[in-house]
């Protein structure tokens, strides 16, 4: 059986973020990361890797080198795929949103986790242990 996963931008920036104020966070992030089975595909699409570069660059204050070398050396040697955002991720993600009133932003990851067959989101920001269309998992790590 397929057991892909989307891991959201939040579990990222804990993951690769090294702040004292989020030093819990940051451990429950690098566990999941570890323990997830090698034969688990990790997806995120360039909608994470740009809101990975916002959060980083805005929120921590941290210069573009550094987001930089840790989008590129953090999360795309990680990831099975980093997936585009296509107009029809896009229409996806307005039926999503009207079917689970869930933010636009988050849609958008919904859908793209289900285009990619992902079975299980992992994501901070959405309801934990809710399941999308019948076929993907929300988890949150930090619940």
């Amino acid at each position: 059986m397929k057991s892909d996963c989307f891991i959201d931008t939040n579990i990222w920036v804990y993951a690769l973020l090294e702040a004292k104020s989020d030093a819990g966070k940051q451990q429950v992030a690098l566990t999941l990361l570890r323990n997830l089975p090698p034969s688990v595909s990790i997806h995120v699409s360039a909608q994470v890797i740009n809101e990975f570069h916002w959060t980083l660059a805005r929120k921590y204050r941290l210069a573009d080198a550094v987001v930089y070398d840790k989008a590129i050396n953090g999360i795309v040697p990680v990831a099975s795929s980093v997936l585009p955002l296509e107009l029809a991720t896009y229409l996806a993600a307005f039926g999503i949103r009207e079917r689970y009133t869930f933010s636009f932003w988050d849609s958008l990851i919904v859908a793209s986790a289900l285009q990619a067959g992902c079975t299980t989101l992992y994501t901070e920001d959405m309801n934990h242990g809710m399941t999308v269309d019948k076929k993907l998992h929300i988890v949150n790590p930090f619940h």
